[in-house]
């Protein structure tokens, strides 16, 4: 639709020709209105403009919005003055072709006034970013316009009515704020990814990753300080040739080098030019070349108070980082330090853990040699004795045979000792097989009675076992035996004459428990974590009775969690103890 106020609502009868009555304003620009000399303009002088052109003209020169209005065949200027903002430096531009005055970016905007012209509905454009030269150079802007054609009284199109409102701070505030929210919410995905890394590399990658996503930096790098902190080895790069990277692989912290200067005085490095990083490093000129031309910033890394490393990136030429930016690199490289500390300590754990596990090997490797080497000359030593017993060689005294005996016994006792050895060697190194069934509990108590009684009778303790019909144990028997001897052993070494010890079971928290309770001298609360503890008897004294290795409970615990159970224990000193091995259900029981 054409602005023709001639058609439409009344705006006065302009009687003066002269540029006087068409620009009575104060302001700069109707002022340079009035000195022009419009005859030497494309629209001529105003006594031959049309009563739209003067109509249109000196209501536009009154209003408070930029506005331009563009005449004739060449699209000639007259502009009031808050359109001088928008020109910038290109004012004064009154009298000018459109051209002329927007070269440089005509090929953008020409075809919009050209679709207006040619009859088109206005154009209503928002925000749109153009890239113009109104000071010193390029500059980056974002307009807001409305274009709309203006009519004679035959409809002809006479001109362009241009309303244009600069949004450029407005937009920028608005991508500030985007930005703010974008690297918030990157920082907290920072935190989790980092939180996931293990190693040095896997944090360098993070850091590198959200660094290019974020920022668009075009290289970076990671690097941490050595252990002497002489030195910084790069754990991490992205953007970089191979040939720079295998180069500066390592570097002194003394070195004059952009990373090593923040490492060493623990002060971020800005370089924001190409200038800047010149003067300051003229020596990096093959590092500057391969990086590019743009902006340099280079972090500390910390945590805890110490320097850990750095972090370096590149930007691309013409991109300078802004404070927000500066403030996302500091949060970045903070998380990135206290990463790598974590990462550090990782390592750091995981090699003693390492060096224990070999070490642990290591005596279960020897444990087990020696307990072989030893079962042999025993079983010998044992053999002999009782081919000797039997007369072999030759008659022998009742003294000869009470002493062959006693050989015997010795023997027997050393080779449980040198077999609690083996066991646990075996256990130490996962070589135990387990040959897992369904076992009626039952069972087990009634293979106790049979050993385990005779044991009691002769040390005067009264043994009896409370069975529990129908309850189905899923493990191996033989384990569960070995398991439920050595408890009972132990039971009766530590209840004197005239004491007790119970073997009971029963469904305890979906699985089944066997208890064995003593009367005996029972076992200090603070001692009771260390009775599973290789190697430990707490009730040895120097007139103790008591033999074995204190491998017994180490091994029974191991093979109650081999099976998928557990030992606990409870006690009381001078009252007794009690003892609960917990196995799996079997899914299905076996019914007697």
């Amino acid at each position: 639709m054409c602005l023709n106020p001639a058609a439409g609502i009344y705006f006065g009868f302009v009687t003066l020709l002269d540029a006087v009555s068409l620009f009575p304003g104060t302001s700069e620009t109707e002022t340079l209105c009035r000195a022009l000399d419009w005859s030497r303009t494309p629209v001529g002088g105003p006594e031959t403009w049309s009563t739209t052109m003067r109509t249109i003209i000196r209501t536009s020169m009154a209003s408070a919005f930029p506005i331009c209005t563009w005449w004739g065949p060449e699209l000639t200027l007259v502009y009031n003055d808050p359109y001088r903002a928008i020109l910038g430096d290109k004012h004064p531009a009154i009298g000018r072709p459109g051209h002329e005055v927007w070269r440089e970016i005509w090929p953008t905007i020409a075809p919009l006034f050209e679709h207006v012209l040619s009859g088109g509905p206005t154009v209503w454009a928002e925000n749109q970013p153009y890239t113009i030269e109104r000071s010193d150079g390029p500059e980056e802007v974002t307009i807001t316009f409305s274009l709309s054609p203006i009519c004679d009284d035959s409809g002809t199109i006479i001109g362009l009515y241009n309303v244009v409102t600069e949004t450029t701070e407005q937009v920028r505030a608005q991508q500030r704020a985007e930005a703010a929210v974008r690297r918030t919410t990157a920082l907290q995905s920072v935190t989790a990814s980092l939180s996931r890394s293990l190693t040095p590399e896997e944090v360098a990658d993070v850091v590198l990753d959200y660094a290019s996503e974020i920022l668009g930096v075009c290289s970076g790098s990671v690097a941490i300080m050595s252990q002497d902190r002489r030195q910084l080895e790069v754990v991490g790069t992205r953007g970089y040739s191979a040939a720079m990277v295998s180069r500066y692989h390592t570097v002194y912290t003394s070195d004059s080098f952009p990373l090593a200067d923040a490492a060493r005085t623990a002060i971020p490095v800005v370089l924001r030019s190409t200038e800047e990083r010149e003067r300051r490093y003229p020596h990096l000129a093959a590092l500057r070349q391969s990086n590019g031309d743009g902006a340099m910033v280079a972090l500390p890394t910390a945590a805890d108070g110490g320097v850990l490393g750095a972090l370096g990136f590149n930007f691309p030429p013409g991109r300078v980082p802004d404070a927000d930016d500066l403030s996302f690199l500091t949060a970045l490289a903070q998380q990135a330090g206290q990463a790598l500390q974590r990462a550090r300590l990782f390592q750091t754990e995981r090699a003693l853990r390492a060096e224990a596990e070999a070490a642990n090997q290591t005596k279960a490797d020897f444990l087990a040699v020696m307990s072989h080497e030893l079962r042999t000359p025993l079983n010998a030593v044992a053999g002999h004795a009782e081919l000797l017993m039997l007369g072999v060689h030759g008659p022998v005294t009742d003294a000869q045979i009470a002493a062959l005996e006693r050989i015997k016994r010795s023997g027997r006792h050393l080779l449980g000792l040198i077999n609690d050895i083996l066991n646990y060697a075996k256990v130490e190194a996962g070589s135990v097989e387990l040959h897992v069934a369904d076992v009626a509990a039952e069972d087990m108590l009634g293979r106790l009675d049979a050993i385990v009684g005779v044991q009691a009778t002769q040390r005067q303790v009264s043994f009896s076992t409370h069975g529990c019909p129908g309850l189905t144990i899923r493990a191996d028997s033989e384990k569960v035996q070995q398991i439920l001897l050595n408890l009972c052993a132990n039971a009766l070494t530590a209840t004197d004459a005239g004491g007790s010890v119970r073997v009971s079971c029963a469904e305890q928290n979906g699985a089944a428990a066997f208890i064995i309770e003593d009367t005996g001298i029972g076992i200090a609360q603070d001692k009771l974590d260390a009775i599973f503890e290789p190697f430990v008897q707490i009730n040895r004294g120097l007139t103790s009775q008591q033999g074995g290795t204190g491998l017994g409970l180490a091994i029974s615990r191991d093979l109650a969690r081999a099976m998928g159970g557990d030992i606990t224990a409870t006690s009381v000193v001078g009252e007794g103890s009690v003892f609960t091995v917990t196995l799996p259900l079997a899914s299905n029981p076996i019914v007697p």
